[in-house]
């Protein structure tokens, strides 16, 4: 049964849904918004340049001193920055009292794939200079955001280089064919998400590849070796059978993953007001999975 806060918020979302602007446009609503939410107490936000790429550390109180979330935003590849996740990233770290770091990777159509993904490995390769090793780092992505973490951690796989201890996954677009079922039968549940706007930017970031290429739709990627990882998605989202496929395929080739379906939520509902009991308890998995895999490696 879904709450009536998370029903009230839905309805929300379906009477806000904003028509189609320019690319620039919707940036820039985007930040904004974004930037009117005020960040939790106590959170730091610092400014730096790893690999050569430009992010934020974000921390929310106490925070350990030697493990990290990595934070790859979501926005279909096109949209999305430091600024958009900012809240989120601060909310992450209070719940899990870790570090979070957030990247600014390029973004098509300016900059198609590979752009995104060469920016990711850049920024996780130098995270040991600034303290963190790839066994203590925890990817955390959102949408586009989670399948950019799932190709960071093939593209680290296959280079020989050392994996994250873990990745959480929230609604990973992990097929930009869009060709689940999912996406017609639940047209009527989703409130704001748009096949034709994802196959858009997947067309915008693809680069002349096909859509279908494993390096841009993981499901059909050699899937084995990868680290634990949770992946989450809502069970009234177009987009469930990019978590659904991916995460049937990724056990199937020997991954230790947790597969949380909220039923009758929307996309990424976990950056929502977690005063929506569905979202308090989706993020309480997510502390719960990072704190397990902290015990773990200790």
């Amino acid at each position: 049964m879904v709450s009536a806060a998370a029903q009230a918020f839905m309805a929300d979302l379906r009477a806000n849904v904003r028509p189609p602007r320019p690319l620039e446009i919707e940036r820039a609503d985007w930040e904004a918004d974004a930037a009117a939410v005020s960040l939790p107490p106590d959170t730091t936000v610092e400014p730096c340049t790893i690999g050569g790429i430009a992010g934020e550390w974000v921390a929310c109180g106490a925070v350990a001193p030697r493990r990290l979330l990595l934070l790859l935003h979501g926005g279909g590849y096109r949209a999305g920055s430091l600024v958009t996740h900012r809240g989120f990233a601060a909310r992450l770290s209070r719940l899990t009292g870790l570090r979070v770091l957030v990247i600014d990777y390029r973004l098509a159509p300016e900059h198609p794939y590979p752009a995104a993904l060469e920016d990711a490995i850049a920024a996780f390769v130098a995270l040991p200079e600034a303290g963190f090793a790839a066994e203590k780092t925890i990817l955390v992505g959102d949408s586009a955001g989670g399948g950019l973490a799932i190709a960071l951690m093939l593209a680290l796989r296959d280079s020989g280089r050392s994996l994250p201890r873990g990745a959480v996954l929230m609604s990973p677009w992990t097929d930009l064919e869009c060709s689940g079922p999912s996406y017609w039968t639940n047209i009527a549940r989703d409130p704001f998400m748009s096949r034709d706007n994802l196959l858009s930017a997947a067309d915008d970031y693809r680069g002349g590849l096909p859509a279908g290429d494993p390096r841009l739709s993981p499901i059909h990627a050699d899937l084995t070796g990868l680290p634990p990882m949770l992946v989450q998605a809502g069970g009234g989202e177009i987009m469930l059978d990019d978590s659904a496929v991916f995460a049937e395929r990724a056990r199937a080739a020997g991954s230790d993953l947790t597969f949380d379906v909220t039923e009758g939520v929307w996309h990424v509902h976990q950056t929502a007001p977690d005063d929506i009991p569905e979202v308090a308890a989706a993020l309480g998995r997510v502390a719960e999975f990072v704190a397990r895999l902290g015990a773990d490696a200790a």
